[in-house]
């Protein structure tokens, strides 16, 4: 059994995978991770939830779960920041889990890729944005995206849900690479449309209709 010195950890490392952990203010942090949200139980790092789209959804990791080795390195009694510090890493490397499902050892394989997390503790977005807080008042609290997703208590919700009475932490969550690819993939959409038809259909990068273009001040290109 491979264990990992932590003599070099900093006392208060912000979770890389998402422990249940409390804030006093929004924290947000830009790391290489696998998406998965852990508390501890027995000992052993568990899965609480996982982030839909990201490398821990892909690999089939499931509530529940308990990580016993990452890399080989055994996670039996380690807190949730140490057993953080090794689940994270750069964005591109490999992750090796073993986990055990129902009494059954799993080894579980991904890829890990740049998370944005940002997190804030309920109550304090109660006392800012009112009892009554919707996704969308958690979203700007945390200063979150439109794509980021957005979670409380390791469950995900809509921008319109309740954030619910008793929760007690929430989350965004947003993959920077792949909301870049996004931006990409409709920039090359709308230069295909304008192709098609022989018109510009933006103006110093803003969209406009085609009356709005005729009547723009700014040079257009035929």
């Amino acid at each position: 059994m491979r264990r990992f010195d932590f003599s070099f950890l900093r006392l208060a490392a912000l979770t890389a995978i998402l422990p249940c952990a409390l804030f006093a203010a929004p924290v947000a942090e830009r790391f290489g991770g696998t998406g998965i949200q852990l508390f501890r139980a027995d000992g052993f790092p568990q899965v609480m939830g996982v982030i839909p789209g990201t490398p821990a959804e892909s690999a089939g990791l499931r509530p529940g779960d308990r990580l016993e080795y990452a890399d080989g390195f055994s996670l039996e009694g380690l807190t949730l920041d140490e057993a953080v510090e090794l689940l994270r890493g750069e964005a591109g490397t490999e992750l090796e889990l073993t986990v055990v499902r129902d009494g059954e050892p799993l080894t579980v394989r991904m890829t890990r890729v740049k998370l944005d997390v940002r997190m804030a503790h309920c109550a304090d977005l109660r006392r800012d944005r009112g009892i009554d807080a919707t996704g969308s008042d958690l979203r700007a609290y945390l200063g979150a995206g439109k794509d980021a997703l957005i979670a409380v208590d390791a469950k995900n919700i809509s921008d319109s849900d309740e954030v619910p009475a008793s929760g007690r932490w929430g989350v965004s969550v947003a993959l920077p690479d792949r909301q870049a690819a996004n931006r990409e993939a409709r920039r090359k959409a709308a230069a295909a449309r304008s192709a098609e038809d022989g018109r510009v259909h933006t103006i110093d990068g803003r969209s406009w209709s085609d009356r709005r273009v005729e009547d723009a001040a700014t040079p257009v290109v035929r």
